[in-house]
């Protein structure tokens, strides 16, 4: 697999990381993509296709019924059993300090979510990536839907960041469900990172590219 760098975002202190198989150097498994400096890949079904299909539900503490954040166990063949009829594999992720557990659910050669373990306490949740509109948000939201959409079904008052590559993300406050949203071609350049949620709005063309589930920091 080639080495492919997860979210950096300053306000959730996401660490660059990579994720490679331990299967072998011939093992030729596509990359979990996550950086926007490799063009975003939509998820295995269209929006269309997941209505059709059975949808995984994320919940602000549950996916696809596996408690969030995960007991402390290994969790192979919980989420194995959880995503019958997917690929689930046990990665290796890498970062610039040690390596950390990736649990890997994909359908044929299409990344569909992601659980990332803590590289210090590996039995220890750290964040899960959706990557595919087959999971469906507690909130009715899916990879794909738009920057109104989530207006229109979060409550609350919304907040955005944006990282250092460029990454823009909406989340309401006290919820570990976060929005990376990605623009049309023809949409402005994304704003500065001191932008205002106002200034977000006026970039209607946004969408969902990934749903992020992230365990809270603790408090100082």
């Amino acid at each position: 697999m080639k080495p492919i760098p997860l979210l950096l975002i300053s306000f959730l202190a996401f660490s660059t990381c990579f994720v490679r198989s331990d299967r072998g150097e011939n093992h030729t498994e596509g990359p979990v993509r996550c950086d926007s400096g490799i063009q975003y890949k939509r998820g295995v079904v269209s929006s269309e296709e997941a209505t059709r299909k059975r949808n995984f539900i994320l919940t602000e503490n549950s996916i696809a019924d596996i408690p969030l954040p995960f007991p402390r166990k290994e969790m192979l063949n919980k989420v194995t059993n959880a995503f019958q009829n997917y690929q689930v594999t046990k990665e290796v992720g890498q970062q610039d300090g040690p390596d950390f557990p990736v649990y890997l659910v994909k359908y044929q050669e299409e990344t569909v979510l992601f659980f990332a373990m803590n590289w210090e306490d590996t039995l220890k949740l750290d964040a899960v990536y959706i990557e595919s509109p087959v999971v469906i948000d507690e909130y009715g939201l899916t990879v794909g839907r738009s920057l109104d959409n989530i207006k229109e079904l979060r409550k609350g008052k919304l907040k955005t960041q944006e990282d250092y590559h460029n990454h823009t993300y909406m989340q309401v406050e006290d919820s570990h469900i976060i929005y990376e949203l990605t623009r049309d071609e023809s949409s402005p350049d994304t704003p500065d990172v001191n932008k205002t949620l106002e200034v977000v709005r006026q970039n209607a063309s946004w969408e969902i590219a990934k749903i992020i589930w992230r365990q809270f920091r603790p408090k100082e």
